[in-house]
């Protein structure tokens, strides 16, 4: 499963890092894929389970989640995977800036909890994180393929508005360096987003085609919006630091927010994972990117709602972290409003890849006669029930708010 120097390097890391709790070495460390294969594009993770001693000579069980780059067949797409510095990124985040939250946040509640695992070690090549295994802790992950309803979208919102008040303080107080985390990896290559604009321009004109009725007439205006959509995600994401701006987790959806549940299995807390794409710039990108990737369709006419829970969370948090100029609600309409292009980019482009109820490579496995650049048309016929309620829904509401003619 390992490479031998990624074994040998996590047995060190432990050892190291657990001194101090009297570990004194590993004494088995096994590895399974905790994700599966294929699933994450720019990392393995594995769940490691270690048997350990310590100098009592007392033996222990533990967990924890290893992170490294993936392992992959097609050996051209690493330096595109090192070049969008993810794993840079991440450990920055586990290792200076969420240490930073945790502490401001014990300023200010000494029985908080921090909204993230904690950090064990990480390799020098910055190509390696070890991290605690919250699933012992009793987080679980919710079901990708069926999104989030409504009460799980608003701890995950009021969860976001933590997150965004203590890094807006940190910024404020010049702990937290907006220029290490300066743009959204995936807009610095403007050429790889017109092509990818293009194959989902191509992709959408022949699934809403094939759909017919009042879908075939929207194909139009649907591929207008496709290829319009490189500019007008250039123009969102452009920050501007005279208005309240902060630290987005970049990548905030179901697979990447763990909850707890109390014994009537209500949701009680939660923890967020993956740091890798994390960018400063107006919060209502990550909301747009919560709302647009994991809440139900069922759901979408209650946007408004959402926006007022996470403005309360973001308004309070930042009056207990003593941050000075508090947004309007007006501001955050007004923000969310304007980024709703970047949520809609999220939920034609990215969403139907989320929540297909088989990985699209292997969907591609059992439909050889889809060539593979057109997988979005692949995943949009045969990715399931849910993939194509919440894309139909998801379109009808923008064309309904004009981000669709």
């Amino acid at each position: 499963m390992l490479h031998q120097e990624d074994e040998e390097w996590v047995k060190e890391t432990l050892v190291e890092s657990e001194r101090k709790k009297c570990i004194s070495r590993v004494l088995q460390l096994d590895a399974d894929y905790a994700v599966a294969k294929g699933n994450n594009y720019v990392s393995d993770i594995y769940r490691l389970s270690l048997k350990l001693v310590n100098h009592s000579g007392e033996i222990e069980n533990r967990s924890l989640m290893y992170k490294i780059i993936p392992n992959v067949e097609d050996d051209t797409k690493l330096p595109e995977i090192r070049e969008l510095h993810v794993f840079d990124n991440e450990i920055k985040m586990y290792s200076e800036v969420l240490p930073a939250m945790e502490r401001l946040l014990l300023e200010k509640d000494p029985t908080a909890e921090p909204l993230w695992p904690r950090l064990v070690g990480f390799k020098r090549n910055y190509e390696g994180l070890l991290i605690e295994d919250i699933s012992t802790q009793g987080y679980k992950m919710e079901d990708r393929t069926k999104g989030l309803d409504f009460e799980y979208i608003c701890i995950a919102l009021q969860a976001l508005a933590r997150f965004h008040a203590l890094a807006a303080v940190l910024i404020e107080r010049g702990e937290l360096s907006t220029a290490d985390f300066d743009e959204y990896p995936f807009m610095k290559d403007m050429n790889k987003c017109r092509e990818m604009a293009e194959k989902m321009s191509r992709d959408y004109r022949k699934t809403l085609e094939s759909w017919k009725g009042e879908w075939s007439e929207l194909s139009s205006g649907v591929v207008e919006f496709c290829d319009a959509l490189p500019d007008r995600l250039w123009e969102v994401t452009r920050r501007d630091e005279s208005k309240f701006f902060t630290l987005n987790h970049g990548d905030y959806w179901v697979n990447n927010i763990l909850f707890k549940k109390d014994p009537s299995g209500k949701p009680t807390t939660i923890k967020m994972i993956d740091f890798q794409l994390c960018f400063c710039n107006n919060p209502c990108l990550d909301v747009n990117y919560l709302i647009s990737s994991s809440l139900r369709p069922e759901y979408f006419d209650r946007k408004g709602e959402l926006l007022k829970v996470y403005y309360n969370s973001l308004s309070k948090d930042l009056k207990l972290f003593d941050y000075k100029e508090i947004p309007t609600f007006d501001f955050i309409q007004e923000s969310y409003k304007k980024t709703s292009v970047f949520g809609a980019n999220i939920a034609l482009a990215i969403r139907p890849y989320m929540t297909c109820a088989v990985a699209p490579f292997e969907l591609k496995k059992e439909h050889p006669e889809f060539d593979v650049s057109e997988l979005l048309y692949l995943v949009l016929q045969h990715g399931g029930d849910y993939v194509q309620r919440s894309t139909k829904a998801a379109i009808k509401q923008f064309k309904e708010q004009g981000l669709i003619k």
